[in-house]
């Protein structure tokens, strides 16, 4: 089944995040709409951008209807509360033009971050840490299940996966090629690996169980799954 949000919000959808097949955010830029089930609403937008931000990018990952949080391009996380966006913090791990690429959240208390740099931010507790890609320099999507695994993709689906303490190389996606790829895990044991069609801009996967899923794209799609 496809959906879309109203009007301007329903442009350019970068990032999509479901808690359960009754809440999900999508983001188009700075603008957040939220998904109850069976209809897409305007939220208050994340915050404004900071000083030197440039293509507005914005990814975002949800905990609960309370709690979800953004990154945008330069690596600036923004939290939702529910009701507004706030309580900023700069990540460093993009640059301009190798911007931070995706956040994934477990929690209030532990968030992921990846970047085209390659780096690595993780939230544990209140203290964001950095570690370095072991292999992948462009990192474009991360999806963490829990605080003792993730799973992070570059942009030709070669896989790092995360045990709690070490990032390491995994097999690469079966017949995937040289393509912009988006990765969600329910669980450690099931992922679901979205990738472009070649034309149309990235499309973002969301699957908070194993029996949905949401998917948006920069043309204002989406598409939802239920198993």
């Amino acid at each position: 089944m496809v959906e879309a949000p109203a009007g301007d919000a329903r442009q350019h959808l970068e990032s999509v995040s479901c808690t359960s097949s009754t809440f999900c955010a999508a983001l188009a830029g700075q603008q957040a709409t939220l998904f109850d089930g069976s209809t897409w609403t305007v939220s208050p937008a994340v915050g404004p951008a900071p000083s030197g931000a440039t293509g507005g990018q914005y990814r975002v990952s949800c905990t609960s209807p309370t709690f979800c949080a953004s990154v945008n391009a330069v690596g600036v996380v923004t939290t939702f509360d529910g009701t507004g966006w706030g309580h900023d913090i700069q990540v460093d791990v993009g640059t301009g033009t190798k911007p931070a690429q995706d956040i994934s959240c477990v929690s209030p208390a532990f968030c992921v971050v990846v970047s085209a740099t390659g780096n690595i931010a993780t939230l544990t507790g209140t203290a964001w840490g950095h570690q370095s890609s072991p292999g992948q320099p462009v990192l474009h999507s991360v999806s963490c299940p829990t605080t003792t695994f993730c799973m992070a993709l570059d942009l030709t689906g070669h896989p790092l996966v995360f045990d709690g303490s070490t990032w390491t190389q995994a097999e690469p996606v079966p017949g995937f090629g040289s393509l912009t790829y988006s990765v969600s895990c329910a669980t450690a044991s099931h992922c679901v690996v979205a990738p472009s069609d070649g034309t149309q801009a990235t499309a973002r996967i969301s699957c908070p169980t194993t029996t949905f899923c949401a998917l948006v794209d920069s043309s204002g799609s989406v598409a939802t799954y239920r198993a």
